[in-house]
C-alpha cells in the first residue's frame, strides 16, 4: 500500500501529473476492493482502523507525500495505543502521538 500511494504521488513516476495525497488514497481504496485482488497479511479489522487513522494524518495541512511511511507508522502506533520510538524527530508532526525522540 505504501509503495503504491508513494508512486502515485511521485512527480517523476507520474510523468509530471502526480496524484494528490487524497487522490492516491482513493485510488488505493478502489484498487483494494477489486475482486481479482487478494490481500494477504495485515488486512483485517485492525488494519482498516489503522487506515482510518492514516487518512486523518494525510488530511492535515502540510502533509507531504514523502511521509507515507512515517504516517503509517504513526497511525499504527496510535491505533494500538503504543509509543513510537525513533531517532527521526519528524514524528513530532503527528501530535498527539505518544512519541519518544531518541537523540544520538
Amino acid at each position: 500500500m505504501l509503495g503504491f500511494v508513494r508512486l502515485l504521488t511521485n512527480h517523476k513516476v507520474m510523468q509530471g501529473n502526480p496524484f494528490t495525497a487524497h487522490q492516491a488514497w482513493d485510488a488505493y481504496r478502489a484498487f483494494r476492493k477489486l475482486p481479482e485482488i487478494i490481500w494477504m497479511g495485515e488486512l483485517d479489522e485492525d488494519a482498516l482502523a489503522t487506515d482510518d487513522v492514516l487518512v486523518k494524518w494525510i488530511g492535515r495541512a502540510g502533509f507531504s507525500t514523502l511521509h507515507w511511511t512515517d504516517g503509517y507508522l504513526a497511525a499504527m502506533a496510535e491505533m494500538y495505543g503504543c509509543r513510537l520510538v525513533s531517532f527521526d524527530g519528524g514524528f513530532e508532526r503527528y501530535q498527539p502521538l505518544n512519541f519518544l525522540h531518541l537523540i544520538n
